[in-house]
């Protein structure tokens, strides 16, 4: 299998790119602020500048990881062969726990529990990788170990 850090699918991948032209456009809206607020003078002691100064260069460093994971990242399609849990696919577990879930298998970069996007190298995700409808896996947790079992592989 691929390296799981750097996979994404193609939605994933599309939003990366959305999210790095919204940092650069940002990046060109805090440079004019910046520069705005240079020409009004005594800069030594305005907070209005500082914290522009601030947000600016938390913005780059969020588009210098984005380029990084995006020149890294290996975009791909639902790799489910025969019924078996990939990357990209859609997978119905039921645990006595939790009840019935539906998560999506994504590689790192785009995981998002409250989405129900988990990353294939999460504890969850590599149980279930490979496995197919039917199967049960054990998943070995912080404080406790749960029994999941596969209903559905899309």
């Amino acid at each position: 299998m691929q390296n799981a850090h750097n996979l994404v699918t193609k939605d994933g991948f599309k939003a990366l790119e959305d999210e790095l032209e919204e940092r650069l456009q940002k990046k060109e809206e805090l440079l004019k602020m910046i520069e705005e607020l240079r020409a009004l003078g005594d800069t030594s002691e305005s907070e209005g500048l500082t914290l522009a100064q601030e947000t600016y260069q938390s913005n780059e460093k969020s588009i210098a990881d984005l380029r990084r994971t995006i020149s890294k990242a290996e975009v791909t399609e639902n790799q489910s062969t025969n019924g078996k849990v990939a990357v990209g696919s859609k997978v119905t577990v039921k645990s006595e726990e939790n009840g019935q879930e539906v998560f999506s298998i994504v590689g790192g970069a785009e995981s998002n529990p409250l989405e129900m996007k988990i990353s294939a190298s999460s504890p969850l995700g590599a149980a279930l990788i490979n496995k197919k409808s039917g199967e049960k896996v054990t998943v070995k947790l912080p404080r406790k170990v749960v029994e999941y079992e596969i209903v559905n592989v899309e």
